[in-house]
């Protein structure tokens, strides 16, 4: 690290990770109804028009239960994914995705906070990241308990 900080023409933060700090409470009264489940194959074409390009390989993480569904009156509202990182650890990256006339209504950090309580009931240690651009998405982690402390940053010589 110090020969980067020495030798570098350019050094940015690509990506800022996170940890659980808090365990927050959230009340979400508009959404009483939502059904939240593990998402089953059936659900492929509904969540891969919502989320885009969001999951890497959605077939699989559907296969391996790492995909989250949330619905409200059978529409599909949003999508979480929550994957290991790696075979020897018990750590498991979460994200989320919210469709897009569900967005800014505080969905994303309810995703998010089911996401911590459904790692933790299957003992499972939740962490997270998104692109320092991505200030919504740091947001919501945010209120959702995480922190962070570490960031990715990328430099150019």
């Amino acid at each position: 690290m110090s020969l980067s900080f020495d030798f570098h023409k350019k050094a940015t933060c690509s990506a800022y990770l996170f940890r659980d700090d808090t365990d927050v409470k959230y009340s979400f009264d508009a959404f009483n109804d939502v059904v939240f489940r593990l998402a089953k194959k059936e659900d492929f074409n509904n969540i891969s028009r919502m989320s885009g390009d969001f999951f890497y390989d959605l077939e699989r993480s559907i296969w391996k239960e790492g995909v989250i569904v949330f619905y409200l009156n059978d529409e599909l509202i949003g999508a979480g994914s929550c994957q290991r990182i790696r075979d020897n650890m018990n750590y498991y990256d979460i994200g989320m995705v919210v469709a897009e006339k569900y967005r800014n209504r505080g969905i994303g950090t309810f995703i998010i906070i089911k996401l911590k309580e459904y790692c933790y009931n299957n003992n499972r240690i939740p962490v997270c990241g998104c692109w320092y651009f991505n200030y919504a998405s740091k947001k919501t982690l945010e209120k959702a308990g995480f922190i962070t402390k570490h960031r990715i940053i990328r430099f150019d010589f």
